[in-house]
């Protein structure tokens, strides 16, 4: 290696460690490693759901800045998370799952995580589509009224969304115009809404104790004006990067599990959702997006692969001159 590098590379790792924290910085909570063609993020502390989406989402902004603003030729990207209990954890298989994907989608790249010293195998593609039988998910729908958590500015978006003050028992996506061309003129199709839909996969039975990955409420879930099953998860003045890897967790849950999932929608025919099988719809829709969120996005699309779903960010407001 030339001096030149070398010192390139002591340079950015002083850089990088020293500008950690809030506004903007590279999260605090990780180490963060840099060589001539391998990048290591490592905890310094426990970590919580949010900080393992940030491991990912940073990690490929990182990957990014290395590569476009100072060319380094980054063949690997590690993740070591220590100090975070065992790696059963529903964030810890969450995380796998997401980073599994990232090495499926990224030939150029190889993944690691590394857990307490212990390297994590990763899935296969088959092995993260095609979910064992025993895994299951919730074969009900949580009743979600239109004053949930209303005070809220993204909650109200959503209930008004979901079709509040309609002042009918069932709902319809027509309001869902506003989020663009995928759902112009729903009005006549009728298609049913359904709002902060459940996530979360367990082995053999429903219990805390043997859950997989972590429970979480989808904003709205529907299908759109082309019979799609669509997952839509919205946000307002949040334009936190680690969005990215919170949709990925969705969009990995409905197709993992789009048969168990579509059992369940059949069981309450007044939704009229029947969709489509062949893809599902991941919306992330914010009124502003974090500066370095088209860097990573390119990262997690779907690109030209054919996976069970495809990713769309929806820009609320967007004005040009």
């Amino acid at each position: 290696m030339s001096d030149d590098i070398n010192s390139l590379i002591r340079e950015l790792n002083e850089e990088i460690n020293s500008h950690t924290g809030g506004g903007g910085k590279w999260p605090s909570s990780f180490d963060y490693i840099i060589g001539s063609n391998q990048l290591i993020l490592k905890t310094n502390r426990k970590i919580d759901k949010s900080g393992y989406r940030c491991l990912d989402s940073w990690g490929m902004a990182l990957f990014h800045y290395l590569k476009t603003k100072h060319k380094l030729d980054i063949k690997e990207i590690q993740f070591v998370v220590n100090n975070n209990g065992g790696m059963r954890s529903p964030n810890d298989e969450a995380f796998k799952r997401r980073v599994s994907y990232l090495q499926i989608n990224n030939d150029d790249i190889r993944f690691k995580i590394v857990h307490n010293n212990h390297p994590a195998n990763l899935y296969s593609q088959k092995e993260l589509f095609e979910r064992p039988k025993a895994e299951i998910i919730r074969d009900f729908l949580n009743s979600r009224g239109d004053d949930d958590q209303g005070h809220l500015l993204e909650k109200s978006f959503q209930a008004f969304l979901f079709g509040k003050g309609l002042g009918t028992e069932n709902r319809t996506n027509d309001r869902l115009a506003i989020l663009g061309n995928d759902f112009f003129k729903l009005k006549k199709k009728q298609y049913g809404v359904l709002r902060e839909f459940p996530t979360g996969a367990f082995l053999d039975n429903i219990s805390r104790r043997d859950q997989l990955t972590p429970t979480e409420f989808v904003d709205i879930v529907t299908l759109n004006r082309w019979g799609y099953l669509s997952v839509i998860e919205l946000k307002l003045d949040d334009p936190k990067l680690e969005v990215m890897s919170q949709i990925l967790d969705y969009a990995l849950y409905f197709a993992s599990y789009s048969d168990k999932i579509l059992e369940v929608l059949n069981k309450n025919p007044s939704l009229n959702m029947k969709p489509l099988k062949d893809k599902i719809m991941c919306y992330v829709v914010n009124n502003r997006f974090h500066e370095r969120f088209d860097d990573i996005f390119q990262y997690y699309s779907t690109k030209e692969k054919s996976y069970k779903f495809k990713i769309f960010k929806v820009v609320l407001g967007a004005t040009k001159e």
